[in-house]
């Protein structure tokens, strides 16, 4: 649980505490009552010999002290080699080399818990002070002369030797660090338990810490060696400082109490570093003096290659803007547009950079405003009945404007001018603006934003979009570009006539084709299932203009469900055509606001249902059909939409296109005639069959009705 989680980082956090307490004392200042008398206390707990050593197992020599010290620690290793043994001869089956990770991990928490004592008393030896007599003595054995003594020479190579041991703990430590994310994709469960001391404290993706925390220990317990107790503080202060700030920054603990507990304790220790310098005998004044003046010299100075480096990433994203056009748009209104629109640029071979959509590229919405006031090179705003009064594309312009940034519209159908009530207006009907102000944006700004877009040349696009008319409205976009900003010289409508009337059309789209969000949507679609189809051709889906007969040689239909499908008469004549034909069928849902039909469904849609035919209850079968196969979601306008996302929707798509297993009802009522490439259903009777002129199909593109 938890709050189990947190009491045992907790008792680690109390251990290692005390141990620094103990350092502290060893530090050369004469300490005062009552904090000596703490202090000496805490030593206690840090496996000292004066309080843990037994005369008789080792001698009272200070050597024989220095080595009972270290003895403390192989103990424990050697008890707890004993209880492993134990353990896997009575309970395990004399599986040593199975329970290997455990007994290489109670070693690993057994060395870290006396890592420091281990450290401190291996660098007792070098813990020289001057004496009256100007001799230099050991600081915990006056009686051993620095140096000079057989005795300290003993001592100091016996502390060389013990300093192996955290050395090569800590190299150990390191490398296992260094390999945790390998082993991690190999699922090495045996490497995670025999190192489970170091991983365990601490989240995932800070699995690193505990070699920051074995740092800061080795660095506070060699900090004791220097000569000048000021120094000492000193540098003590700084690394306790630095240490803090990693733990505020990452927040490594696995719980969210543990870390503040440690930070807590970090200022707890900085507090008593302060107090500490009071108790210093001999302050070398000019040394003080000369440290403090190089610590204002940095705070005066660390700003100005700061502010050099901001003007600098300044100029270079005003030369070296990572995006070429950036997409304002409101998702309701145009999100599948938007991401038709991107996939047709990028695709374009006279892009030389990306293009910014939210869903691919807004990962922090802090940023949004940088994006396209500094990253952008030119601003494209997609008109529709609502753009005016979501805030953010309000934000947007405003920010675009403020920068001079190159910008145009691009006018879908039911958009509407404001007009001029709506903008000195514009805090009533739009309340949310006010969300704005804390970005430095006042009402005054969205007028002049408002404004300053309406005067933009513009792009309009027609009420039924095909991917001859988006090519051409790509074309014309980066031919404003070419010269380095967008400039039109007057509107722009984009032709929807072009068409190919070469292919055979098996496969077709059923998409409402009233909604120019239906069409993008299916265009986009097509645009990722290209590649996946690549090796079947014959299976690409196809754009037929509006009120065109669909052709007897479809085969398979794929079914775009939006808000509403059903009472468009059309598709509802398109379905009923495809059934005749005994085609198999994919439903796909690209729309939130879709519904599945009701039982009533009948009396809701009877006055598009009698448009289609007099046998209501065969149309109501058809659709029925239709939602027995699982739909795929395939949903452009959702802001979680990312293009990978998509593109894994289309390879589910895909699947189901090459392995259909559901038709629709074949209504035997009808006469049906056999598929010949020269015939077609007439959409414009749902009762039988008209002989079509030509066989109809375009390449790449979708049934739209």
């Amino acid at each position: 649980s938890v709050t189990l989680t947190f009491s045992s980082l907790a008792l680690g956090q109390m251990l290692t505490m005390v141990q620094q307490l103990n350092i502290t004392g060893n530090m050369r200042l004469t300490w005062p009552e009552p904090i000596a008398s703490v202090l000496s206390f805490a030593t206690a707990f840090s496996f000292d010999l004066d309080f843990l050593t037994v005369e008789c197992a080792v001698p009272s020599t200070p050597t024989g002290h220095l080595v009972g010290r270290f003895l403390i620690f192989v103990a424990s290793v050697l008890l707890i080699f004993v209880i492993y043994g134990v353990v896997v001869v009575v309970r395990h089956g004399m599986a040593f080399e199975q329970r290997l990770p455990w007994l290489i991990c109670a070693i690993g928490t057994i060395t870290l818990i006396f890592y420091i004592p281990v450290v401190m008393a291996a660098i007792g030896p070098f813990q020289c002070v001057d004496n009256p007599n100007g001799l230099r003595t050991v600081r915990e054995y006056q009686s051993v002369i620095c140096w000079v003594s057989s005795e300290h020479t003993t001592m100091v190579v016996f502390g060389v030797f013990a300093m192996m041991v955290p050395i090569a703990y800590l190299a150990m430590s390191v490398l296992a660090v260094w390999k945790f994310s390998e082993r991690m994709r190999q699922g090495d469960v045996a490497f995670l338990k025999m190192f489970t001391f170091l991983f365990v404290r601490y989240t995932p993706k800070h699995y690193w810490f505990a070699l920051v925390h074995m740092g800061r220990s080795l660095a506070f317990s060699l900090i004791t060696l220097l000569p000048s107790v000021v120094m000492q503080i000193l540098l003590t202060q700084m690394l306790m400082l630095a240490h803090c700030m990693c733990l505020v920054v990452a927040m490594p603990w696995r719980t969210y109490w543990a870390n503040m507990l440690e930070v807590f304790t970090t200022v707890a220790m900085l507090a008593l570093l302060c107090f500490a310098s009071f108790f210093v005998e001999t302050v070398p004044g000019q040394f003080v003096a000369s440290v403090a003046g190089g610590i204002a010299i940095c705070i005066a100075a660390v700003p100005v290659p700061a502010v050099l480096y901001g003007v600098i990433a300044r100029l270079r994203h005003r030369s070296r803007k990572p995006f070429q056009f950036f997409l304002c748009h409101h998702k309701a209104g145009a999100g599948c547009f938007a991401r038709l629109l991107k996939v047709k640029l990028q695709g374009h071979s006279g892009m030389k950079k990306r293009v910014w959509l939210d869903s691919d590229d807004l990962k922090d919405l802090t940023r949004l405003f940088d994006y396209p006031s500094n990253q952008t090179d030119n601003f494209i705003v997609l008109c529709t009945k609502e753009i005016f009064s979501r805030p953010w594309c309000i934000g947007e312009m405003v920010f675009a404007m403020r920068n001079d940034v190159a910008a145009t519209r691009i006018v879908l159908p039911g958009f509407a001018p404001p007009d001029s009530n709506f903008v000195a207006a514009y805090a009533t009907h739009v309340p949310e603006v006010v969300k704005l102000t804390e970005h430095g944006i006042a009402l005054g700004d969205v007028h002049h934003a408002i404004e300053w877009i309406m005067d933009k040349q513009s792009m309009i696009v027609p009420d039924f979009v095909t991917e001859a008319s988006m090519n051409n409205l790509v074309k014309g976009l980066l031919a404003a570009t070419s010269a380095g900003s967008l400039v039109m010289s007057s509107v722009s409508r984009v032709p929807s006539n072009l068409v190919d009337r070469a292919a055979v059309v098996a496969t077709a789209i059923l998409a409402d084709g009233s909604a120019v969000e239906s069409s993008a949507c299916a265009l986009a679609l097509i645009h990722m299932l290209r590649p996946l189809l690549v090796h079947t051709p014959v299976k690409m889906p196809v754009l037929l203009p509006a009120d065109t007969e669909l052709p007897a040689t479809v085969t398979l239909v794929l079914i775009l469900c939006s808000a509403g499908i059903f009472h468009n008469v059309k598709l509802l004549k398109a379905l009923m055509a495809a059934a005749k034909l005994n085609a198999k069928y994919v439903p796909i849902i690209t729309d939130d606001a879709f519904r599945f039909p009701l039982p009533n469904f009948v009396d809701e849609h009877r006055d598009a249902i009698t448009k289609v035919t007099a046998h209501e209850k065969a149309l109501a079968d058809v659709i029925q059909q239709t939602f027995k196969a699982i739909a795929v979601v395939f949903q452009p306008a959702l802001y979680s939409s990312t293009e990978a996302l998509l593109l894994t929707k289309a390879k589910e798509v895909t699947e189901r296109m090459l392995e259909p297993t559901v038709q629709l009802p074949f209504l035997s009522w009808m006469e049906t005639p056999a598929p010949s490439q020269a015939q077609g259903f007439d959409l414009s009777s749902a009762e039988g069959p008209a002989t079509a002129a030509a066989s109809i199909g375009v390449p790449e593109q979708v049934y739209a009705v």
